[in-house]
């Protein structure tokens, strides 16, 4: 992870790469795991997640299937 605080620019290193290939391969990935995996502490897995999600690079999706939940939904 590397910044120009200058031109608020932010540069995608090797362990960011890790990050979003876990991240994209399940994103119920805990920090802690992801830490685990590429052999970074779990606070600078956070940061680098905060950072990826500040300048737009990683962002999450809820997807809700509107069909299933119709048949699990309570009646009034």
């Amino acid at each position: 992870m590397k910044m120009n605080k200058q031109s608020k620019l932010y540069f995608v290193d090797k362990k960011d790469e890790q990050i979003l290939d876990i991240i994209s391969q399940n994103p119920k990935t805990t920090q802690k795991e992801i830490s685990d995996k590429i052999k970074l502490s779990q606070p600078s897995v956070s940061t680098r997640l905060i950072k990826l999600e500040q300048f737009g690079i990683l962002h999450y999706q809820a997807i809700v299937d509107l069909d299933r939940l119709s048949k699990f939904k309570l009646k009034d």
